[in-house]
């Protein structure tokens, strides 16, 4: 694996498709989700979790610079670092399992409804292997591409849906309480994988990180609300019937010679997946590499890409293990677990250390 550096505009855009991945396949009748205008006022709460979620990482670069969280820890205590590595490791694996499960839901509830899951999973992941093979770099360059292209479909999309929309579906957020629209911010909190990147990537990275990552909050707030009023004018009700929105919107948008959209969408949806799966396989490597010692070693990679094929593969053979693991990730508890409360303990040993620190050199 390569190992090289990227800068805060190519994190930003690699950040922004992985976000992008989960819309597109955002599904309404899952456990926390909610309808209509609460979800728009959902993603606004969701934002503000996010930002809090942030703060332990703001200190940590405040006061280390560029130096990511598996470092920070480190200087704590090596056993510390190795075992946040192998947590941030086995998360990244996780992220990675569930996106690659995602990918061939779709793909065989609405497309290829006959393709065998298991050749589905070793064809994708293989491809996403490679792609973090190649390193961080080659990874942000074609996500440069791929970010214009996706750009340019959504607009596409949602110039083709124009004679759909009617603003009367946008109602009061708050018709039917607050409720609604907690569940709707801590299910998509729950999902904002995209903070890891930030802790494990920050050493990588040149440039501002803390600017950074409030750009792409404010960006993805933006881009959510913009797709979530596409999808509530242009679909109504309909949109509650369907597994995957946003593809049944493409479905029904169409453009002169070249009909409906939905083709468009899926091959963006397969290349944004890829690239998403390519980075967190490549983040889950790395921190193994780190777990072992060994930084040089090449096995991490084909052993993380193996175990997200058979993972991936047995969750999809008995469905409702796939739905019980989206559901257990719908809580929130593992993304506030690794993601805030992790970081946040870490953050107050290293404080509380440095202070004993200065308080031995004041004797």
């Amino acid at each position: 694996m390569l190992n090289n550096t990227i800068d805060t505009r190519q994190l930003f855009i690699l950040l922004v498709l992985s976000r992008i991945f989960h819309l597109l396949t955002y599904v309404p009748r899952s456990g926390t989700s909610v309808n209509g205008s609460a979800m728009l006022l959902s993603f606004i709460v969701s934002t503000g979790f996010i930002l809090i979620a942030f703060l332990p990482m703001w200190v940590m670069i405040s006061r280390r610079g560029d130096s990511q969280i598996i470092d920070y820890a480190q200087e704590i205590s090596p056993a510390l670092a190795r075992i946040t590595a192998f947590i941030f490791g086995i998360f990244c694996l996780f992220v990675a399992v569930e996106t690659v499960s995602n990918f061939i839901y779709f793909l065989t509830s609405t497309v290829y409804v006959s393709w065998p899951v298991f050749w589905l999973a070793i064809l994708f992941t293989v491809v996403c292997a490679y792609g973090a093979a190649m390193g961080l770099e080659a990874m942000a360059r074609v996500g440069f591409y791929l970010f214009i292209v996706t750009i340019a479909a959504g607009i596409f999309i949602a110039v083709a849906l124009i004679p759909r929309y009617n603003s009367l579906w946008l109602i009061s957020p708050l018709e039917e309480g607050v409720s609604p629209v907690m569940k709707g911010a801590v299910g998509s909190f729950s999902t904002t994988f995209e903070l890891i990147p930030f802790y494990l990537l920050a050493s990588k990275t040149k440039g501002s990180k803390p600017k950074t990552f409030l750009l792409w909050a404010v960006v993805m707030l933006l881009i959510y609300e913009l797709i979530g009023i596409m999808l509530l004018t242009s679909l109504g009700d309909y949109s509650k019937t369907q597994i995957f929105p946003f593809y049944a919107a493409a479905s029904v948008a169409e453009i002169s010679i070249f009909q409906r959209l939905d083709a468009l969408h899926i091959a963006v949806w397969i290349f944004i997946g890829a690239l998403k799966v390519a980075l967190f396989l490549y983040l889950a490597s790395f921190c193994f590499h780190r777990v072992s010692g060994r930084p040089k070693s090449k096995l991490a990679l084909p052993l993380c890409g193996a175990a997200v094929i058979i993972v991936s593969s047995a969750l999809l053979t008995k469905v409702t293990l796939f739905h019980n693991l989206s559901a257990m990730l719908r809580t929130g508890i593992p993304m506030v677990t690794v993601g805030f409360i992790l970081p946040l303990i870490l953050m107050v040993i290293g404080v509380f250390k440095k202070g004993e620190k200065r308080h031995e050199k004041n004797r």
